[in-house]
């Protein structure tokens, strides 16, 4: 993958990528959620190259921040989710009563 985007190559921290890309990330999110998210970039990056060998340099970075920006995404928005689901009262799970 580092061939079809040189500049990704010898990068090793997942904030590495988002600022090599130019993509704004939620320090949050990476702290909990790093390995899912460079997983899923890395997967759906290599899917896009898989389909779209001809594509230009710029073309292929444009790929790669997009790709980076949806799998960032996928766990904001699932980290909002945790969160808005952790701040209701009614919440179940919430309260645990036990029998004595």
């Amino acid at each position: 993958m580092t061939d079809a985007i040189p500049e990704l190559a010898g990068l090793s921290e997942a904030e590495e990528f988002f600022e090599v890309l130019g993509v704004a990330y939620d320090p949050a999110v990476l702290a909990s959620h790093r390995l899912r998210v460079v997983k899923l970039f890395g997967l759906a990056l290599r899917s896009w190259l898989d389909v779209n060998p001809g594509s230009s340099r710029p073309e292929r970075r444009a790929a790669a921040a997009r790709a980076l920006r949806e799998a960032h995404d996928a766990f904001a928005d699932e980290a909002q989710d945790d969160l808005r689901w952790r701040s209701n009262p009614f919440a179940p799970g919430l309260v645990r009563l036990r029998r004595r």
